[in-house]
């Protein structure tokens, strides 16, 4: 098999329906592209993921691991613990820090920003459970629209 633009490219057919509700808040990046679109932004970004990039950044990662793990102790003795929006404090702290060298703080205090993005993934969730809120001319004049614009204005302020 050949390795080139259309056979990476054919790997990467997402889900419209889903990249439709993304685009708004995401754009037209690599996580939602596809295609040839896709392929060219993943070899533009290859370089910047290889191991002795990365590895400068252990340290970064491990900061911010030993945050989680902290709250984790504190947690688990309590109830159960659902790791989703743990897992995603954790990946935006790294990234924060790593690509803006910002200390956000984010999984040690809640921010406007933290919680709009929270808000954000689970808005996207649920307008794929509601078949009216497929059509964007109903959606975004539900209470459920309305939030995601303020959240939305929110995130990208």
């Amino acid at each position: 098999m050949a390795v080139g633009p259309s056979w990476e490219a054919s790997i990467t057919v997402k889900d419209e329906l889903i990249s439709h509700r993304l685009r708004p808040w995401l754009g037209h990046s690599v996580l939602i592209s596809n295609g040839v679109v896709w392929s060219r932004e993943r070899r533009l970004l290859t370089p910047a993921f290889h191991f002795d990039i990365l590895r400068s950044y252990i340290a970064v990662f491990n900061s911010s691991s030993k945050i989680m793990h902290a709250t984790w102790r504190q947690v688990v003795s309590t109830c159960n613990l659902e790791m989703f929006d743990h897992i995603t404090l954790l990946t935006l702290d790294s990234l924060l820090k790593c690509a803006f060298s910002y200390d956000s703080n984010c999984q040690e205090s809640s921010s406007e920003y933290v919680s709009a993005i929270l808000e954000l993934s689970d808005l996207v969730t649920h307008r794929r459970e509601n078949i009216f809120h497929h059509w964007d001319q109903i959606y975004w004049k539900t209470q459920q629209g309305k939030r995601f614009k303020q959240a939305l204005k929110t995130v990208h302020k």
